[in-house]
């Protein structure tokens, strides 16, 4: 048997993350606190709207508009999110990391064609895939975490109302078109220590 709670904001509000793993017998149950403030409306994923594969979050069928993302599941730590798994979402606006420094992989087409308006990446992504957010066109800004490694080929393309962004200094690859069709972009700032990018982005 497996559960899972989320904690009352109210009770654990002066932490960021919390977890309690206890196994007794068959039961396994999970507790994790909220990360955020709950005037954000940021829920986790229904019952029953979510699976899993081992330690990626593979499908969503819910319209919950705010989304956490779990520490684990089946105590293995979530680390992906898989590729289109929000893919045409018409309902998503925001998602949030677990900030539990395990999420690191965001996949192809993750939010491919969806509503989407802001992402939390925090300090543990390292890669972004291919088409992650083409078109998500009601992102304004992103904030790319020092994690970050490699940005993928037409990863934002077509996100047109994409203003400005700041490549972190971790970032050793920018692949083809990664910024393509992202008409109100105005500046890409890359540090001047990193030289490695193709300039056909």
């Amino acid at each position: 048997v497996y559960l899972r709670w989320n904690v009352p904001y109210d009770v654990y509000k002066d932490y960021e993350h919390l977890f309690l793993n206890i196994y007794e017998g068959f039961t396994y149950l999970y507790i994790q606190a909220p990360i955020k403030d709950p005037s954000l409306g940021l829920e986790y994923p229904a019952n029953g709207t979510d699976s899993y594969n081992q330690d990626v979050w593979v499908s969503y069928n819910g319209t919950q508009p705010n989304l956490m993302t779990w520490y684990s599941w089946n105590r293995i730590p979530i680390t992906t999110l898989g590729d289109g798994l929000f893919k045409g979402n018409q309902t998503i606006k925001s998602w949030y990391c677990s900030h539990e420094f395990t999420m690191h992989h965001i996949g192809k087409e993750a939010f491919a064609d969806s509503t989407v308006e802001f992402v939390d990446l925090y300090h543990e992504i390292y890669t972004i895939g291919e088409h992650a957010f083409r078109n998500c066109v009601n992102i304004k800004e992103i904030t790319l975490p020092e994690t970050l490694t490699s940005i993928a080929a037409n990863a934002f393309e077509g996100c047109t109302g994409l203003e400005s962004i700041v490549l972190p200094g971790s970032v050793q690859q920018i692949g083809h078109k990664a910024f393509a069709d992202c008409t109100a972009l105005s500046s890409i700032n890359i540090p001047l220590s990193w030289n490695s990018a193709s300039a056909d982005y």
